[in-house]
């Protein structure tokens, strides 16, 4: 494991006043991770997400070979940058969440697991491919994007496995996200762009707008 200290080049202005400050642990794009102007490498040549815990960072990304094959990876890197934990993978991590106080892993089949004595453990909660969580507070609310490819009758959804719901939204680039206490989704269907409030515990629409074009930040939306 590498470790490199960084220059700083932020001076305080007054004596309450600092211009910056660089306690919080980060991962970047190329597989490091920097915390008080420490930077340290990992197994990871391409990390796509992160995910901050009480304990460290955990990263998902690729190892890529002297032939420029990438083997995807699951890494976790403690607060003090000391212990630094790599697992090579099968299937592609899709991101990291908290669920039931503890830290899960979603994969791009579906497949979540459990961190657990310093190991990833299946469980049995299976999603749809693809899937994204945008909820497990109190239960996992996922959606997945529709696919790419036009020929495909398939669509996209937000579903609650332990709710007993699913909806179809229409949605790849906006990703649904929770505003308070509703799930806003944007479905994109033809030439019609309609956001939705779902209510997370039924699955019903609370309310719905139509709107002149998408926008990212859907939790400035209005519903009336």
């Amino acid at each position: 494991m590498k470790t490199k200290k960084l220059l700083n080049f932020c001076y305080p202005i007054f004596i309450l006043i600092s211009a910056c400050s660089n306690a919080e642990i980060h991962w970047n794009h190329d597989g490091t991770v920097t915390k008080d102007n420490i930077q340290i490498e990992t197994d990871l040549q391409n990390t796509y997400t992160g995910y901050v815990s009480s304990n460290g960072i955990f990263l998902g990304g690729y190892k890529i070979d002297k032939s420029g094959v990438n083997y995807p990876h699951a890494v976790f890197v403690s607060n003090d940058l000391s212990s630094n934990i790599a697992w090579e993978r099968n299937t592609e991590v899709q991101h990291f969440f908290s669920y039931n106080n503890e830290t899960h892993l979603l994969d791009n089949v579906g497949n979540v697991e459990l961190f657990e004595n310093q190991a990833w453990k299946e469980t049995s909660i299976n999603l749809q491919p693809n899937s994204i969580i945008v909820e497990s507070s109190d239960f996992i609310v996922a959606c997945k994007p529709t696919p790419l490819m036009k020929i495909d009758t398939k669509r996209g959804t937000c579903y609650s496995q332990e709710n007993s719901w699913e909806i179809n939204i229409n949605w790849r680039k906006i990703k649904p996200k929770m505003c308070g206490a509703y799930l806003i989704a944007v479905d994109s269907s033809g030439h019609k762009i309609i956001a939705h409030q779902i209510n997370i515990k039924t699955g019903e629409i609370n309310n719905s707008i139509s709107m002149p074009k998408a926008i990212n930040n859907i939790c400035s939306l209005k519903f009336f």
